[in-house]
């Protein structure tokens, strides 16, 4: 009985130190943090797909004829929803021509937080 408290005792003290770690690389709710974390520090074009939505998919309003859905390890490893936190996934929207028009991302930065950041592509070509 003691050595099973014992064990319950250092895991929660192990998840308890590192999840500040694991979090502390993700970006806060700031929309330029963000930005520059899915494009410079992860980029999300290097990112997976989910498995049943691979590259570029047909679309329908309001985000376009043709999208790609990118997304983190965090959302992959998301079983179920809600998507773990510090998951985020990012879609690329496009016109009939394949040109890129919005790029739309969305992060549940924490619980009863989701974090929306709109952009048209002419911002931050």
């Amino acid at each position: 009985m003691k050595k099973k408290l014992f064990i319950g005792f250092v895991m929660l003290l192990v998840t308890w130190f590192t999840t500040p770690l694991a979090m502390a690389e993700m970006p806060g709710s700031d929309a330029d943090a963000l930005w520059n974390y899915i494009t410079k520090t992860s980029p999300y074009q290097k990112w997976s797909f989910w498995p049943d939505h691979q590259g570029m998919q047909d679309g329908r309003a309001p985000h376009g004829p043709k999208h790609k859905v990118y997304v983190n390890d965090k959302a992959l490893a998301s079983n179920t929803p809600p998507l773990q936190y510090g998951a985020i996934q990012v879609k690329e929207n496009f016109n009939m021509a394949g040109e890129l028009k919005a790029i739309t991302v969305m992060y549940p930065e924490f619980p009863g937080n989701v974090t929306m950041l709109e952009d048209q592509h002419q911002k931050h070509p």
